[in-house]
Parts: C-alpha cells; structure tokens; sequence
C-alpha cells in the first residue's frame, strides 16, 4: 500500500514537474513576445517624430498647393478678362475697315487708287490720306476662281460709314465703270 501510495506521489510530483516545465517554457516565450514588443514600441517612438516632421511638411506643401490653385484660378480670371478686352479691341480695330468682294484683281493693281475712283462714282469724296491700309486676303480654297477680296481701312468710322451708304444707295457697281477690263463684275 506504501509503494502504491508513493507511485501515485511520485506520478504526480512528475506531472507537477512537467507542468512546471512547460509553465517555464511559457514565461520564457512571454517574457521574448513582451521584449519584442518593447523593441517594436521603441521603433515606433523612434519613427513617429519623423512621421510628425513628414505630416507637418506634407501640410505646408498642401498649403502652398493650394495657394498656388487659388493664385491659377485668379490668374485664369485674370486672362479670361484680358481675352474679352482684346476680342472687343480686336473688334474696334475693324470698326473701321470694308470687306470688297468681286472686285477684279489686275496685276500691278493700286487698290488706293481703285477705291478713290469708288468714290467719285458713288458720289463719296475719298483722299489717300483717308485710307490707312488696302490689301487683299487669300483665298480660302484654291479652286475658288473668284478674286481675292480686298480689305480697307478707313482712317474713320464715320468716313467708313458714309461710304457704304453711299454704296448702298448707289446698289449697282460694275468693273466697267471703274474702267477694269475684263468681264463685267
């Protein structure tokens, strides 16, 4: 009865020992997980005032972004309202000017000297002085058989305008008239 009694004692004291044992091969791996865990939070606290700096820099470069989006959307403001000034300037500059079409083209032509002899047909006393340019402009396709028309810019808007009433009560102009040879236009 002894010997049974002490196996039983001593089959638990071997248990117990191997519990012991497998507790110490716990604590030995909590204690290197909690190790890691402190060399893991130093490196976050090592990391994390650089992660400040970059999140502060990130910041004053999103500000100067957005200045910059606010100064372009100023800037573009800015040229939208110069585009209407210069389309308007642009617009004045041709207040002045007449679009000929039909007029037949002669090589050597002085278009001056064509329109002064307009006028005295029309009964609307122009000067050279009073035409600042005369040219022609090119053709849109080149199977267009039809004369280039003549662009002229009158010195006034008031001179311009008097010319074309005059035109327009006149209504009918030829190429005959203004002694150009050729077919009647």
């Amino acid at each position: 009865m002894i010997s049974n009694e002490l196996a039983k004692i001593f089959h638990s004291l071997s248990s117990l020992n191997t519990t012991i044992s497998e507790l110490r091969d716990e604590n030995i791996n909590l204690k290197q997980g909690i190790t890691d865990l402190n060399n893991h939070l130093s490196e976050v606290d090592t990391t994390l005032p650089d992660l400040n700096k970059q999140a502060i820099s990130f910041d004053t470069r999103l500000k100067s972004v957005e200045s910059q989006v606010s100064k372009d959307n100023y800037l573009s403001d800015k040229l939208e309202v110069m585009e209407t000034k210069l389309a308007a300037m642009d617009q004045q500059a041709r207040d002045c000017n007449i679009e000929i079409s039909n007029l037949p083209e002669r090589c050597g032509e002085n278009l001056v000297t064509v329109i002064i002899n307009i006028g005295v047909l029309i009964n609307q006393q122009i000067q050279a002085s009073d035409i600042i340019l005369a040219h022609r402009v090119p053709r849109v396709g080149e199977k267009n058989k039809r004369p280039k028309n003549a662009i002229i810019k009158f010195k006034s808007k008031i001179l311009r305008d008097n010319f074309v009433a005059s035109y327009r009560a006149k209504k009918v102009l030829t190429s005959d008239q203004l002694s150009i040879t050729g077919s009647s236009n």
